[in-house]
């Protein structure tokens, strides 16, 4: 059962694919945004996942991303994520992302939980 303080971190070390210069957000080989997103939505959707029952998971829909500082490629960076809020079906969780010596990202992000077959029947169906 999701219950509100509940925690869960990813460590991941920035290997040159992760960087800003290879996904193609900027021109340094430091963290990029988009795979520090991605390292917290893992966190959130790994945390939920672990209390979805049979049938069910959660998709993101919402992340307010606060990049503050640069991690240079050989660090390391840790995603935490806490839950501070269950609604039904929305669940709404705080982050802080640290490397080996500071916080470098910090925010909010929002996931549903969903009906697997529902989700994807949904999806499927734009293709016609």
């Amino acid at each position: 059962m999701l219950k509100q303080g509940m925690t869960y971190e990813v460590k991941n070390d920035i290997t040159p694919s992760r960087t800003a210069l290879a996904l193609g957000s900027g021109g340094y080989p430091v963290a990029a945004t988009p795979y520090l997103v991605l390292a917290v939505e893992n966190a959130a959707y790994t945390l939920a996942q672990a209390e979805m029952a049979e049938g069910e998971s959660t998709v993101g829909t919402l992340m307010n991303f606060e990049h503050l500082r640069a991690t240079p490629e050989g660090m390391s960076v840790t995603a935490r994520v806490t839950l501070d809020e269950t609604d039904g079906k929305r669940l709404v969780f705080s982050f802080e992302v640290c490397d080996e010596r500071e916080l470098v990202a910090r925010g909010t992000h929002e996931r549903f939980i969903v009906k697997t077959e529902k989700f994807l029947s949904r999806a499927q169906s734009k293709l016609g």
